[in-house]
């Protein structure tokens, strides 16, 4: 079996190394270095043919892993191609909305961010990031990764392009295509993540083949904030399926 890894924003690849120990056959490529200013539905497109002549040799069940911008990113990859995976684990991600007035919101909101990231000082910008509530743990696990971002690892016009090409605002309500996915899906949120739980636990109630978990002592980065309970959970829907 061969995972397929999609960081989120301000994230790297090396992000999943933690989850090596339990899947060797884990490739989690970084997204920054040639965006190439594409749309999500283009940049799946675009990924989706790269990824038939990687695996074209190959008989391995292959499963799509995505977080947050990932776990988006993922979804395009998945309606682009849906024989292609034969399940996917998608981590804190929105299916996107349809309400004008939110999208008109987050647009306004990722634009602010883009210029923050063009121009603030970058330890200014990396603490604002990180201090929002949807990151905040209130009983972290002990086994906790904190995600250091060194600002020579980016590229802050690809960031930047990244929050105006890839933002919610830009993308499609993808909440009907999703549901009416055969393959097993499984959908995470940390438990204290509270938009994101009543985002996603819906899923499963319409479409027979997901499943939705809460993870326990984890908000937004429930991978990291809590990577002993995410890989447990990982793990028995890989056995189960």
């Amino acid at each position: 079996m061969t995972i397929y890894a999609l960081h989120g924003f301000l994230g790297l690849g090396s992000d999943w190394d933690f989850l090596k120990k339990s899947f060797p056959n884990l490739e989690a490529p970084d997204l920054w270095p040639k965006n190439e200013n594409l749309t999500l539905k283009a940049w799946a497109l675009q990924k989706s043919k790269a990824l038939e002549e990687q695996f074209q040799n190959s008989k391995e069940p292959r499963v799509l892993l995505g977080y947050s911008l990932g776990g988006r990113l993922a979804m395009h990859l998945l309606l682009a191609q849906p024989h292609f995976w034969s399940a996917a684990i998608l981590v804190s991600a929105n299916p996107g909305t349809a309400n004008v007035v939110e999208r008109a919101a987050r647009k306004e909101i990722d634009f602010k961010w883009a210029q923050k990231f063009l121009k603030s000082d970058w330890k200014k910008i990396i603490s604002e990031w990180g201090d929002q509530d949807i990151f905040k743990v209130k009983n972290s696990a002990q086994d906790a990764i904190v995600l250091k971002r060194e600002e020579k690892d980016f590229d802050r016009k690809a960031l930047a392009e990244a929050l105006l090409n890839w933002s919610i605002a830009k993308q499609d309500d993808l909440a009907v295509k999703m549901m009416n996915l055969k393959i097993p899906v499984l959908w995470l949120a940390g438990e204290e993540d509270e938009k994101y739980c009543d985002l996603l636990c819906g899923f499963p109630q319409v479409a027979a083949s997901h499943r939705f978990h809460k993870v326990k002592q984890a908000s937004h980065r429930a991978p990291w904030d809590n990577p002993t309970e995410f890989t447990r959970l990982v793990t028995a829907f890989l056995e189960e399926h």
